[in-house]
């Protein structure tokens, strides 16, 4: 149902663009709904044409950037997310997006500094909570990731990402219990990479337990 909704969308776009093909709204349309069909070459070339067409229309640099990160092109998603910053300085989740690609690529002190600008924009944001206490976590201060992992899951309880970077911080702590819940927690919100860890967790409280 979904996926035919989503063609028929996209059939829409394209025949739109027949007429209007300098309209930037229609791209970024048909943009977003390759992006949901998956289609992220696709969903790339029409952000990229909305682009060339008005290179300061909001949202799109966001979008060309996530499109860009779950390619795995970082750098590239970085220069699109530092450019809708620049267009729209109160875009929360381009900030907190900017902070952790920084916390992957080690970059910490400018990690710490978006995720704190996003959450000066959207003090609720869970993601950037989130972000925040993974750019602590890199930086080895482990009670304040802590912090920001649970102010993450008061706000959104079923944010599985959170819940296995909070397991991590357990299990830093040798709170194996704790890290073992949150894993589980982390696996029944659909976080699947926490599915691994949970294993080794368990295997080495068994360990511990028949020691």
């Amino acid at each position: 149902h979904e996926q035919g909704r989503l063609d028929d969308a996209v059939r829409e776009y394209q025949a739109a663009l027949r007429i209007n093909p300098d309209d930037a709204i229609l791209h970024l349309g048909l943009a977003l709904a390759y992006k949901q069909q998956g289609r992220l070459d696709d969903a790339v070339r029409e952000y990229q044409e909305a682009l060339r067409i008005n290179p300061d229309i909001a949202t799109v640099h966001y979008g060309l950037g996530e499109a860009y990160r779950q390619q795995g092109r970082v750098d590239d998603a970085i220069r699109e997310y530092q450019a809708e910053v620049r267009i729209n300085p109160k875009h929360d989740m381009a900030h907190n997006n900017l902070g952790f690609l920084y916390a992957e690529m080690g970059q910490l002190a400018d990690a710490v500094q978006e995720c704190q600008t996003a959450l000066r924009i959207s003090p609720e944001n869970a993601y950037a909570h989130d972000s925040l206490g993974y750019a602590y976590w890199k930086q080895g201060r482990i009670d304040d990731a802590i912090r920001e992992y649970q102010v993450a899951l008061r706000i959104a309880p079923n944010y599985g990402e959170a819940h296995f970077h909070l397991s991590v911080a357990h299990q830093q702590q040798n709170r194996l219990d704790d890290a073992i819940t949150e894993a589980e927690t982390a696996l029944q919100s659909g976080y699947e990479p926490a599915r691994e860890f949970l294993a080794k967790l368990t295997m080495f409280q068994s360990k511990v337990v028949n020691w």
